[in-house]
This record gives C-alpha cells, sequence and structure tokens, in this order.
C-alpha cells in the first residue's frame, strides 16, 4: 500500500511518509473498520472518514480534488494518477 494525496497535498512531494503524518487529515476507506482503520490506529491515531467508497477510480478523483486522502494498492500506481501523489509509506 501507498498513500494517495492530492498533488497539491504538503507532503505529496516527499518519496516516503510515516502513516503516523496524515494524522488528522480527513479519509476517505473502503469501510470504517476495515485494514486502513487498523493501520491508522496501530500507528497512534483514529482517521476521520469523511467518504467511504470501494471504487478506486472514485478515490482517484477525490484525492485529486483534495476532499480525502486515503491508502491504494501500489499496484494501482502503475497506471499514470493524473492530480494525485502515491508516497510509499514507512521510515523517512
Amino acid at each position: 500500500m501507498v498513500a494517495l494525496l492530492p498533488a497539491g497535498h504538503r507532503l505529496a512531494r516527499r518519496r516516503r511518509i510515516a502513516l503516523g503524518d496524515l494524522a488528522g487529515e480527513p479519509w476517505m476507506a473502503p469501510e470504517r473498520d476495515g485494514m486502513l482503520v487498523r493501520a491508522c490506529r496501530a500507528a497512534g491515531f483514529e482517521p476521520r472518514i469523511v467518504i467511504v467508497t470501494r471504487d478506486p477510480l472514485a478515490a482517484r478523483a477525490i484525492a485529486a480534488a483534495g476532499f480525502a486522502v486515503s491508502l491504494t494498492p501500489e499496484l494501482l500506481t502503475r497506471v499514470p494518477l493524473p492530480g494525485v501523489a502515491t508516497p510509499s509509506l514507512g521510515p523517512e
């Protein structure tokens, strides 16, 4: 998984970010109690989920519009993602 951020986000130009760097952001997730929520909790914060979607194309558009951040499978980054940044997750 990698972060899914708007291209203009304050962390968008970094190659790698810690999940905790996104604490306090509005989030989108495929469900309110799934893997993404558990990962955020393990990183020390409760994500504020403002959008629930399982559609990866909708998630890209939502992130590009700046409405929310999320995580996305790294495999999906092989397709160009206009308007979004996908930094890797992990220690800097």
